[in-house]
């Protein structure tokens, strides 16, 4: 049985965050928004693995920290410089458990006035990932573009795509990803929120299976095509989930749809409930499904 995780994971991206905010001038500090979340959920196959022997599941802990400074610099446009740090722990198996830190910039035009004006964002961010798990440390460097508009009253619509490449120590974990997203979020009233979002990423994706299993798909014991795919993509034993587990490197797609019911608590505070589905199809034809239900809570200060 992996150990479990170990305590005071976020002290060191507070502590980070928090001394980058004091080297900054009295001035800017003053500008300075601050936000924290926290997600509680369970998560189903969170191994990701293909065969149903295999699944994996978990509690799991997810919390950010992040501090942004917004600079209106001209007419209808805005710059927003921000740092955030990131936390993932699983409760059974904490070789998985993750700590991100690093800088992004946004760039932000509103094409009119008024609440109905679209609005057209781009990002371009840089971090950090320490990983306990073996070879999965590494750079991860993100870019996207996001274009939102209120519909109604009620109703607002946005579309989003992302580029994100994480240059890890072992090539099992060095991946590049694009995901397109499109949301739809309901004002409910005046406290409910109901969002609905489907996101497609198609790349290159690491997934985790058991020594039996693993070794068997490479010996063609599930089929000459995942032999020959598995057989030429990197993998190593991580013992991810379990002694002698592998995690292995794919390309793919997967689909991912999310339902989200939010409440504020009050002006500052916001809690929500989310159920994400998704399903992946890899170059070898197979498929493997991940579900996840969390309750999260956001305050921004």
């Amino acid at each position: 049985m992996n150990p479990r995780p170990r305590p005071g994971l976020l002290t060191p991206a507070t502590v980070a965050l928090t001394l980058l905010s004091l080297a900054l001038p009295a001035t800017l500090r003053a500008d300075l928004r601050w936000a924290a979340s926290g997600r509680a959920g369970w998560a189903e196959n969170i191994s990701r693995s293909s065969s149903s022997a295999n699944w994996k599941d978990s509690a799991f802990l997810e919390s950010s920290l992040d501090a942004t400074y917004p600079r209106a610099f001209a007419r209808n446009w805005l710059l927003l410089a921000s740092a955030h740090a990131e936390t993932f722990t699983l409760r059974d198996f904490s070789l998985n458990n993750t700590l991100a830190l690093g800088p992004r910039v946004d760039l932000q035009r509103k094409f009119g006035l008024g609440p109905y004006a679209p609005t057209l964002r781009a990002h371009l961010g840089l971090s950090r990932r320490d990983a306990r798990l073996r070879g999965a440390s590494g750079w991860t460097t993100d870019a996207g573009l996001q274009f939102s508009q209120r519909l109604s009253p009620a109703f607002r619509a946005s579309a989003a795509y992302d580029w994100n490449q994480h240059a890890a120590a072992a090539p099992t974990f060095d991946v590049r990803q694009r995901t397109a997203t499109a949301r739809l979020t309901w004002d409910i009233a005046s406290r409910w929120q109901l969002s609905s979002a489907f996101a497609r990423l198609t790349g290159q994706l690491v997934a985790e299976a058991s020594g039996a299993v693993f070794t068997r798909a490479l010996s063609g014991g599930l089929g000459p095509l995942i032999a020959q795919t598995y057989n030429a993509r990197p993998f190593s034993i991580t013992d991810s989930y379990g002694p002698g587990w592998f995690s292995y490197r794919i390309d793919g797609r997967a689909d991912t749809s999310t339902v989200a019911l939010a409440y504020g608590l009050n002006a500052q505070t916001t809690l929500d409930l989310r159920l994400t589905s998704t399903r992946v199809l890899n170059q070898a034809l197979v498929r493997y499904k991940t579900d996840i239900t969390s309750l999260g809570l956001t305050h921004r200060f």
